[in-house]
């Protein structure tokens, strides 16, 4: 190979880590971008923040469903055209949202977001196993989560400002423009990576097929409820932390924006920790450390509301606490589940990301319809997702690499 191809080498695999990584975090920047604005939406549509909360498991609901058709999809047309259809519809749902004069316009413009969104939350998977295997793909992994922190707790903290100085429209309009930038970066710059993509592969008795192999796998749906009820409880924190602490406490949305910062710095200590341990410990292991974190945190936080009025630090410090433990959890469960599905990744892929957004979908929409007077309600949210997970893992996911 000669010089000139391994730089063409070194820039094709770098712009495929750049858009992979846009990839995999704009659906969450859809999801989180928005919280600090919850209560001037609330306000502005005439709202309880309650019916702005549903937005968000509506949002989420319709994310997790819409994978397992994008799946098949990209089996069968490839993973390029079908990221850009998908995140195409996510911009038209962004300016419905920017536009809307009512609560049935945004929930509608969510719903539509969730749909088109739900292609880039599936196939940055499919497309890195396309790619990659073994320790490389591991360490690709580690890249791309580390790229998602930044990325993904940057995304609330910009929109705090968006919503101080432009208003909650602005944050809407800002998803619109980077989905439509999205869409030119995947046009110009992304190649093809299932390169074995066949139109039979769209017939509704392989689908049906594939669908059944991965569903039928003890080891993948064990693994796969773990991270169901993990993401759950990350996404009862996104759902109350704006409510509690911008509304009962009174923060600034720019102060709720720093603080939200901090969860960056325990995603990345528990990242690198997992990085550090997994090869002395095992990532089975390393995962019942990161559970034991989660449910540690939710009582910590339950006791704390006996214990203090309510304030910033007896619900941000428990907070951070279940994001370290969580951080345990994605890497290891996704090598583990998905090791068995190189053949049919966008199918894995797509069961995978539906239930574990349908997760958090359920857990975000009990929370919106809880009135949230203190922390007590999201300290129970957070003890069932660890024990949820506990109980997935010890009774599914073990039982089938015994």
């Amino acid at each position: 190979m000669n010089i000139k191809q391994i730089n063409t080498n070194k820039r094709t695999h770098f712009w495929l880590l750049i858009i992979v990584l846009a990839v995999a975090t704009l659906a969450q920047i859809n999801a989180d971008m928005y919280t600090p604005s919850f209560m001037s939406i609330a306000k502005s549509l005439s709202v309880s923040v309650n019916h702005v909360q549903m937005s968000l498991s509506l949002y989420l609901f319709f994310m997790g469903l819409s994978q397992l058709f994008y799946g098949p999809i990209s089996e069968g047309i490839g993973r390029k055209p079908t990221l850009i259809i998908g995140v195409l519809i996510n911009a038209i749902g962004a300016f419905i949202c920017n536009r809307a004069q009512g609560m049935e316009a945004l929930l509608i413009g969510r719903i539509i977001q969730g749909i088109g969104v739900g292609s880039t939350a599936s196939l940055f998977r499919a497309v890195l196993r396309d790619c990659f295997s073994g320790d490389e793909l591991s360490k690709v992994i580690s890249y791309i989560a580390n790229g998602m922190i930044a990325i993904t707790v940057a995304a609330p903290f910009l929109g705090s400002y968006f919503q101080q100085y432009l208003g909650w429209r602005s944050t809407f309009m800002f998803l619109v423009l980077y989905s439509l930038g999205l869409v030119a970066l995947i046009v110009l710059r992304f190649s093809e990576t299932n390169v074995s993509n066949e139109k039979s592969k769209l017939n509704p008795l392989f689908v049906v097929s594939s669908y059944k192999e991965v569903l039928s796998s003890r080891i993948f749906i064990g693994y796969t409820l773990c991270v169901l009820f993990t993401y759950g409880g990350l996404f009862s924190w996104i759902t109350a932390a704006s409510p509690l602490l911008i509304k009962l406490i009174g923060l600034s949305p720019v102060t709720f924006g720093y603080l939200m910062l901090l969860t960056a710095i325990s995603t990345a200590l528990g990242s690198n920790l997992n990085g550090l341990w997994v090869k002395k410990l095992g990532s089975r292991k390393l995962l019942l450390i990161g559970w034991t974190i989660m449910v540690t945190a939710g009582l910590l936080m339950l006791l704390l509301s006996y214990l203090f009025i309510i304030n910033v630090s007896v619900i941000i410090f428990p907070a951070l606490l279940f994001i370290l433990g969580s951080a345990f959890i994605w890497g290891n469960t996704f090598a583990l589940a998905f090791k068995p599905f190189a053949h049919i990744a966008g199918y894995a892929a797509s069961v995978y990301g539906c239930l574990q957004v349908i997760g958090g979908a359920i857990f975000a929409f009990i929370l919106s319809h809880i009135a949230e007077t203190s922390q007590l309600p999201l300290s129970l949210m957070l003890i069932s997702s660890g024990v949820l997970a506990l109980l997935s893992y010890f009774f599914i996911a073990r039982t089938a690499t015994q």
